[in-house]
């Protein structure tokens, strides 16, 4: 006996059913192999109604039921009767496209609902069901080109640049990187100037997010023949497609030179003519050529070297300009002469060696290109290069000098200001003091035991050079008076060059210090022009004829002192500073038995007022003259009972310092 929904009570019905809902596999994406079934659908069927099915016999449905398609728990579509269908195998359950606009993951499921037996109660199906809409092209706004070598992209597809699979096969390798909105499925296509090749890639069950490579075949490189852009590059791309058949714009295109045919093989390798004797030095990496200041790299010349032809060189890791040939080197050897700056020369040298003496391998090497295309790349030369010197690191190699070694500077005789040779003092020796130390912070000794320093004048040597023996003491010497003599007047630079011998005889190295401008000044400008000054005038000096000038109590108290004139001289101006000394004695002879307490030092400094002239009122009659007049106080002279005075001045200006003459006079003040 057979039973049916309509003999069990409505408390038995089923809460759940376990038929499932069947997409068309023409609607569904393709699966990449051993990845589970996810129902995405193709995009190519958005504009049409997808149709979903639904085994009708295992519903046992009877006449006024109804099936409801669900997404996500809400109905998606209309209520179906399944009384048209009664007769079939399936169900048909539309949905439109306009209720699958979004991009998602839509989770369906359907609710049958019982119009008869049990009328009004319902029942669901699987609620793990679900199919995936996807309009978006993978790559987002903006696809990076395919990746090559370096060196590739820099100098073209040569046959030493291809690689081989296990077949012997050559092809050119390019990776694709991990882009926006990479999955699983995905498809990567090659274009070759905009057009399709037969080159791609297949984004594996779990590999998004993995690069992945492309492989350009010999055959279909070389098919492609010369390019007609100006560049004369072909442009490689990659477009994108996912499961969905969404396709993406081109990417960007990584443009290259195809140069599997032209070349020059037997180029010889570049000459440094530093390296002749077997170490690039400070001298050889200074050479100078055209202005420019380096090592010298030579270009050998070869026949099929052409006029236009250039040559792209480099020194290590640095590639300098390519260098055209023009008509005088073809045929010529070397073909041109090129300068490594001395500063890229030096920073490589020292990224190595750092400040220690060693010997360290550089690279100079070159290729010839024609029109852009490289013909040929020799092996580079290897020289070898040692920079150690005194100072420790240049910090600025681009100059001349060795900025942390700190100039030099030159005191002149009797004390000043360093690096100004008053005028009164260019008939001394000077001396010239060259710090042992660095300018770094904290210093550090310049030179070692061994070194050799020796001092120039304008770009001559004052003397020999002389042999450090104390690391870290200042070095000093002497600037003869005949070089002070010859430089004045003048503002003349000063600096000194150390010197240190390497390990490996007889190679040595040389530093050269920051210049320092010394002022020579001219005698002719020191105030009286070279001439002593005059002596001073004792005002109250005469004491009647026929009697020697003195100073009496009367005059010593009078006015709170006594004064003297000083008179103009010759280069006499405001802001000369006068140093004036009064002393007095307790003998009639000047100089002898000085009282210390009657000592007396001060100074004064000459005012615009000074230079306008006045009335000389100790001579008759009075004549205009320029003069200063200064007191000395009276408890200095009454220190003096019995004796004499004497009074000194010295008038300084910028250019020096001359002395005046003494001025004496007998002094009693014992009262």
């Amino acid at each position: 006996m057979t039973t049916s929904r309509d003999d069990f009570p409505a408390s038995a019905t089923p809460t759940e059913l376990t038929e499932r809902l069947r997409i068309p596999e023409a609607a569904l994406a393709p699966l990449p192999a051993g990845m589970p079934a996810d129902n995405l659908l193709l995009a190519s069927v958005q504009d049409d109604t997808l149709v979903l099915l639904l085994a009708r016999a295992p519903l046992q449905v009877k006449a006024r039921d109804t099936v409801q398609l669900l997404d996500d728990g809400r109905p998606m579509g209309a209520d179906i009767l399944v009384d048209p269908f009664l007769g079939d195998t399936d169900i048909p359950l539309p949905v439109s496209p306009t209720d699958r606009t979004d991009e998602r993951i839509y989770r369906i499921n359907y609710r049958v609902t019982y119009g008869s037996g049990d009328p009004g109660n319902t029942v669901t199906g699987p609620d793990d069901q679900q199919f995936i809409v996807d309009y978006t092209a993978p790559g987002g706004d903006e696809i990076a080109h395919p990746e090559f070598a370096a060196d590739v992209v820099a100098d073209g597809v040569t046959p030493d640049r291809l690689s081989t699979d296990p077949d012997g096969n050559e092809y050119l390798p390019a990776t694709v990187a991990p882009y926006f909105f990479m999955r699983d499925g995905d498809r990567i296509d090659a274009f070759i100037d905009g057009q399709p090749v037969p080159v791609g890639a297949d984004v594996g069950y779990l590999e998004s997010g993995m690069a992945k490579e492309l492989r350009f075949p010999r055959a279909l490189l070389e098919s492609l023949g010369v390019s007609t852009e100006p560049d004369g590059k072909h442009g490689f791309a990659i477009g994108l497609v996912d499961r969905a058949g969404n396709r993406s714009s081109l990417s960007h295109e990584q443009r290259l030179l195809l140069r599997l045919k032209e070349t020059i093989d037997d180029l010889l390798p570049p000459r440094v003519p530093g390296a002749t004797d077997g170490l690039v030095t400070e001298s050889d990496a200074r050479a100078s050529l055209a202005g420019t200041t380096g090592a010298l790299v030579e270009i050998p010349g070869h026949d099929a070297i052409k006029e236009g032809d250039t040559v792209v060189w480099w020194w290590n890791t640095t590639e300098f300009p390519p260098v055209s040939v023009d008509a005088s080197g073809v045929g010529a050897d070397p073909l041109m002469t090129l300068v490594a700056p001395y500063e890229r020369v030096y920073d490589d040298w020292f990224l190595v060696a750092g400040d220690t003496d060693r010997n360290v391998a550089a690279e100079a090497g070159y290729r010839v290109e024609r029109q852009g295309r490289p013909l040929g790349e020799p092996d580079p030369a290897r020289p070898q290069v040692n920079l150690f010197g005194p100072g420790g690191r240049d910090p600025n190699p681009s100059t001349p000098e060795h900025e942390r070694l700190q100039p030099p500077s030159v005191q002149p005789a009797g004390g000043g200001p360093v690096n100004v040779i008053p005028g009164d003092a260019i008939d001394e020796d000077a001396t010239a003091i060259i710090p042992g130390v660095t300018a770094d912070n904290p210093p550090i000794p310049a030179f070692r035991p061994g070194d050799s320093v020796q001092f120039f004048w304008d770009g001559i040597p004052v003397d020999a050079p002389f042999v450090v023996t104390t690391a870290g003491r200042d070095v000093t010497r002497t600037v003869p008076a005949a070089t002070l003599t010859a430089h004045s007047p003048g503002t003349w630079n000063v600096h000194y060059v150390a010197t240190r011998k390497l390990a490996l005889a007889p190679f040595e190295n040389a530093a050269r210090s920051s210049a320092q401008a010394v002022d020579v000044m001219d005698v002719a400008d020191i105030p009286g022009g070279g001439a002593p000054l005059r002596e001073a005038k004792w005002l109250e000096g005469p004491a009647g004829s026929g009697v020697p000038d003195q100073i009496d109590y009367e005059k010593a108290v009078s006015d709170g002192g006594t004064p003297l004139r000083i008179y103009g001289y010759e280069n006499i101006g405001a802001g000369d500073t006068l140093r004036m000394v009064f002393q007095g004695y307790r003998t009639t002879t000047p100089g002898t038995d000085p009282i210390p307490e009657s000592r007396y030092e001060f100074e004064y400094e000459v005012l615009p007022q000074d230079l306008t002239p006045k009335q000389d009122d100790s001579v008759s009659p009075p004549v205009p003259a320029v003069f200063i007049d200064r007191n000395i106080p009276t408890e200095y002279l009454l220190y003096i009972e019995y004796g004499t005075a004497t009074f000194n001045y010295t008038a300084t200006n910028a250019s020096g310092s001359a002395a005046a003459k003494q001025a004496w006079i007998y002094v009693a003040t014992r009262h």
